[in-house]
């Protein structure tokens, strides 16, 4: 089963030139390996889910993960928030997953962060999830030193 993987040229485009963005090693129409996330904000608030499973096959997708929360971050999240906004009509899913440390106490923290995060950047439409694992899902395969991967 494979997925197809939105390409948007120019939210990329502006998030590697922000400095700290690569590209993700998973290319366009790639398949994506399902994991599930702690969701903090959206409609599956307060749950794990697997936004992977509900892609239906070649609907466009994307995914952006980020280990950190500053302000390019910020600058790419809301951004794709907007595009998702001007695109609800497409039903196109879109999430972000902030990545930090293992452990309950770390996950909850991170959780706690990530919530404050979305209502300080009005971020509306984009569904906030975080993982409590530093290197991501597993087959993701993101390098250490990549701050955030789209």
């Amino acid at each position: 089963m494979s997925y197809r993987i939105l390409p948007i040229a120019l939210l990329l485009a502006t998030a590697v030139a922000l400095g700290n963005v690569l590209p993700s090693p998973i290319h366009t129409g790639g398949a994506l390996e399902p994991f599930t996330s702690n969701v903090v904000t959206g409609s599956f608030r307060g749950q794990q889910h697997c936004f992977v499973c509900s892609l239906v096959l070649n609907h466009p997708a994307v995914v952006l993960f980020s280990r950190q929360m500053d302000a390019p971050t910020t600058r790419l999240v809301r951004h794709l928030d907007g595009f998702l906004h001007d695109h609800v009509k497409d039903n196109l899913i879109c999430w972000t997953v902030f990545l930090g440390a293992t452990g309950s106490d770390a996950e909850a923290a991170l959780e706690d962060r990530a919530y404050d995060f979305a209502t300080r950047n009005q971020i509306d439409f984009l569904p906030i999830t975080v993982l409590g694992d530093p290197q991501g899902p597993p087959g993701y395969r993101i390098p250490a030193s990549v701050h955030v991967l789209a």
